[in-house]
């Protein structure tokens, strides 16, 4: 119907005009005109009728001659907010609103044309604006249901940020919800004029129903307060529902896909729970993990029932992640899934292996990284390593892991000299990883693997310890003939089941034959 209000207007002022004055050869009638016009909502403020703006229906409109209160005639508008005052007498007029028929939703914004004059047989045409009550948001708070308002302010997000269409507006009194808003291009800043219906949604008074007009874009956004995690669930009491909010610093503990396909983060400060709620279609949910530290600023929307709330970041740029900087010595003791962050020097480097696994020493010990995303890195080169906490062999290491190099060409302390027996023990289990020494080792017994490594059995006198030259070492097994006796460096690797430790070099360099 409201598409219909322009096109039926126009109709009616061009039948209207020919409706004056009919007179006979014998019958004398006064001179007469017709006043006719059209009321409607002005819902985006720019004082003409368009198609986003809606009829004003049942608003009586008043004829009084100019200068004078007698009221000479009046109609009420009808369904399309139309009006027509028919048999005017010629003269000059003021058009009028009776205020009584307007409501507490509605005052006059403008009449294009409030004094008139009509003329014999004229048809004078007006159209009245009217507009919704302009309002704070702290008065929206305080308001019944059912009341029809407009605001002014700063738009905390953009209308298709949540996918929910909704719009969080800040003016100097507060912040306040809007919902069900129609499409609209507004970002995150513009100055907004929200037009709508009072109402409420999971406890909280909201705007629903309504409409949004840009008044002018870019401006700055009011300053984010930071709050706790528990503090930001309850929006401090509900002080901060709608509210722009940060949160400093909080752990994630863990990440679902909720029915709406979002991704939903609880994080934990220490002082309580909060969940995050991301836009799965708006974030890089990848590096949302459990472990990671998280830094976040968004809106503090309700949650259903409204007892909590959830804070909605807009995007990326309103995160923050890091991850839990821990030793080696501390990432042994951590449980399975904990997302943490190490830095060290690397005892070899991503491609030594061709297992994508990499090895890291720091002053607490050593620890095994495997599923390394590709890294030019070598042995030597200080790393940060991101990765997750697992179990390999009965030994902890870091999987999934992303390593940055932070110094190339450290130099790497020089390796304990054990026996044959302790590196098959890995000291029990304390060498694990570690880069370690056997001097004087008689090779027992060579054999080529199914995937072309070289497995030997070497023995000092205290023990047998399996040592593994890496096919991709490039070197031949020719010169390792059982008798002969070397020096073998390499980094420590439980074998299957995890009783006991394979010794695997690195490199050429890392043999000796005697």
């Amino acid at each position: 119907m409201r598409r219909l209000v322009v096109p039926f207007l126009a109709l009616l002022l061009g039948t209207a005009a020919c409706d004056s004055g009919t007179t006979g050869p014998n019958l004398t009638v006064s001179a007469t005109g017709t006043a006719i016009g059209v009321a409607f909502v002005d819902r985006n403020g720019n004082g003409i009728l368009d198609p986003t703006d809606s009829p004003a229906p049942g608003i009586r409109v008043v004829l009084t001659p100019r200068g004078g209160s007698q009221v000479v005639t009046s109609g009420v508008t009808n369904s399309v907010g139309l009006y027509i005052l028919p048999n005017v007498p010629a003269g000059s007029y003021r058009i009028s609103v009776d205020s009584a028929t307007l409501g507490d939703s509605l005052q006059v914004a403008r009449i294009d044309t409030a004094d008139i004059t009509v003329g014999n047989r004229d048809t004078v045409r007006t159209t009245i604006a009217f507009a919704f009550p302009s309002v704070s948001t702290a008065q929206v708070r305080l308001m019944t249901a059912g009341r029809k308002v407009q605001v002014m302010g700063i738009a905390l997000n953009g209308w298709a940020t949540f996918g929910d269409s909704t719009i969080a507006v800040a003016d100097a009194g507060g912040t306040i919800r809007a919902t069900r808003v129609a499409a609209v291009n507004v970002a995150a800043g513009d100055s907004v004029r929200i037009a709508g219906t009072t109402g409420t949604r999971d406890g909280q008074p909201v705007i629903t129903a309504a409409s949004a007009t840009v008044l002018a874009s870019g401006r700055a956004l009011p300053a984010a307060p930071t709050l706790t995690t528990a503090a930001a669930a309850t929006a401090g009491g509900g002080h901060y529902d709608a509210a722009l909010v940060q949160v400093a610093r909080g752990t994630i503990l863990s990440g679902v896909v909720n029915s709406a396909g979002d991704l939903d983060l609880s994080v934990d400060d220490g002082s309580g729970l909060l969940h995050v709620v991301l836009t799965a279609r708006a974030f890089n949910n990848g590096v949302y993990t459990a472990g990671a530290q998280l830094a976040a600023t968004g809106v503090l929307v309700p949650a259903a029932g409204g007892q909590t709330w959830v804070l909605r970041p807009r995007a990326d740029a309103d995160l923050q992640v890091s991850f839990l900087s821990v030793t080696v010595a501390t990432a042994r003791t951590l449980p399975v899934g904990r997302q943490v962050q190490i830095v060290g020097l690397a005892l070899n480097g991503w491609a030594t292996f061709g297992d994508s696994t990499v090895h890291v020493l720091d002053a607490t010990g050593a620890l095994r990284s495997v599923r390394v995303l590709p890294a030019s890195l070598f042995a030597g080169d200080s790393i940060k390593l991101v990765g997750t906490i697992a179990s390999r062999d009965g030994q902890t290491i870091l999987s999934s892991v992303a390593a940055t190099v932070l110094a190339a060409g450290r130099t790497l302390p020089d390796p304990a000299v054990v026996t044959t027996a302790v590196a098959s023990a890995a000291r029990g289990g304390k060498d694990d990883a570690a880069v370690v020494k056997i001097v004087g080792g008689a090779i027992k017994d060579t054999l080529t693997l199914p995937n072309g490594d070289y497995r030997l059995h070497v023995d000092d006198g205290s023990g047998l310890l399996e040592v593994i030259l890496d096919r991709d070492l490039g070197l031949r097994l020719t010169p390792f003939l059982p008798g002969v006796v070397v020096d073998l460096t390499g980094v420590l690797i439980p074998k299957t089941g995890g009783a006991s430790w394979q010794l695997k070099p690195r490199s050429a360099q890392d043999t000796n034959i005697h």
